[in-house]
């Protein structure tokens, strides 16, 4: 990794699942956290359904190591987005962004963040948030997902992997809901990423069954990193 990392993908799960992966994931991001001043945290909205994609009016989000500041001046920056609006009830019970704070406030103990809950809308859509967004270039963004769901063992290993040649080859409009459940997401900063000729690194794929848990229905879980 000899270029700065411009975003990850890591999953969300519980710790005990997918806590490996994601940290893996973080790993890469310490060797440039340094230059890191703001980071966008970016994940699917698991217990409510809206359209567009919400921002949060919190001042700070609580994790066990403390508070993380939310920016939002940067904010301020798509908030004239149509498909952009606040919407506090997206992120009430929602953990695929605060699976990420204490990984990421570990590394850094005075990061902002920008978390966006992503409902119903177009992957294109999240490309256009994330390009504004990384007009800054000390804005690391984190794109929350985990893989396949409730599958047995070796047809997840199968579904994942090419779920993974999907995201290596920038294939936005291949996935599906099936694939990731943050696949809107995922293909939004696949789009950035091919504008931009980022180089994508597999950093980790495994699931449930590898980590802490039944073979017979496990869940997916994937790390890449993202450099100029």
């Amino acid at each position: 990794f000899t270029t700065p990392v411009k975003a990850i993908i890591a999953p969300h799960a519980g710790y005990i699942y997918s806590g490996p992966v994601a940290a893996k994931a973080y790993a890469v991001v310490s060797r440039c956290i340094k230059d890191i001043t703001k980071v966008t945290i970016i994940g699917p909205s698991h217990f409510v359904s809206f359209d567009g994609i919400a921002l949060s009016s919190a001042e700070s989000f609580e994790t066990p190591l403390g508070e993380m500041k939310v920016n939002h001046q940067a904010y301020k920056e798509i908030n004239n987005m149509p498909e952009v609006l606040y919407f506090d009830k997206a992120h009430e019970q929602e953990h695929s962004i605060e699976v990420h704070l204490p990984f990421i406030k570990y590394l850094k103990k005075n990061v902002t963040i920008i978390p966006l809950a992503v409902g119903q809308t177009s992957y294109l859509t999240v490309t256009k948030v994330l390009a504004k967004l990384c007009e800054d270039e000390n804005n690391l963004i984190v794109i929350s997902s985990d893989l396949s769901h409730y599958y047995p063992y070796e047809q997840a290993k199968k579904y994942d992997l090419q779920t993974a040649t999907y995201i290596e080859n920038y294939k936005s409009s291949s996935l599906g809901s099936n694939d990731a459940c943050g696949y809107v997401p995922i293909a939004g900063l696949l789009k950035m990423a091919k504008d931009n000729k980022y180089k994508i690194i597999r950093i980790d794929l495994r699931n449930s069954g590898d980590t802490s848990g039944s073979k017979d229905s496990v869940v997916g879980y994937g790390s890449w990193s993202f450099h100029k």
